[in-house]
């Protein structure tokens, strides 16, 4: 199964280096261009199944991407980051890639985060396992949704790795392979 992680487009919070967790926030000019040059990237690739995220940023970019043809699923949702949201990085106390959690108490549990995620990433394999022939799905979202899916892809624990820095770019992609014969020999 091949899967296009594609991280929302540019929006101006995105610019401003602000922590949008699940915020409503729109693509600005610069992100629907980007979209739109995605879209004529990928129709290379030939049909997928485009799954989104509901924060509207994803879902703009999806929409441009598979000419609105996808799925919005919860699951693809960032990290909720509590009181943190709406806020510039730069004045927010970090632990790594996520807020310090002994400040931000409000934020997502982390547990509840890995489970909604590999929930998502468990019901993937189990669509290309049940497919005739190989699927490819665009899976649209954000940083640490991304992330923590390319870690399961590439067979990575969640607890102890970084899985935000393997996240595409904002307004960029990468593509990645999964196959359960790979999984079952490592």
């Amino acid at each position: 199964m091949k899967i296009i992680l594609l991280r929302h487009c540019e929006t101006e919070e995105n610019k401003k280096n602000i922590l949008q967790g699940a915020k409503s926030c729109s693509l600005d000019d610069d992100g629907v261009k980007i979209a739109k040059n995605i879209r004529d990237e990928l129709n290379e690739l030939g049909s997928f199944i485009a799954i989104t995220s509901p924060a509207i940023r994803a879902v703009q970019t999806a929409d441009i991407v598979s000419r609105n043809r996808y799925l919005l699923d919860e699951r693809l949702l960032p990290f909720g980051l509590g009181s943190a949201e709406g806020k510039c990085k730069a004045n927010v106390d970090m632990r790594g890639s996520i807020p310090n959690p002994d400040v931000y108490v409000d934020m997502e549990s982390p547990d509840l985060f890995v489970a909604r995620v590999n929930e998502f990433f468990e019901e993937l394999k189990e669509c290309d396992d049940i497919a005739k022939e190989e699927l490819t799905f665009l899976v649209c979202g954000h940083k640490t949704t991304l992330g923590a899916i390319c870690a399961l892809v590439e067979g990575k624990s969640l607890f102890g790795t970084d899985f935000a820095a393997l996240s595409p770019k904002v307004g960029k992609y990468k593509i990645v392979e999964y196959s359960r014969e790979k999984e079952e020999r490592e």
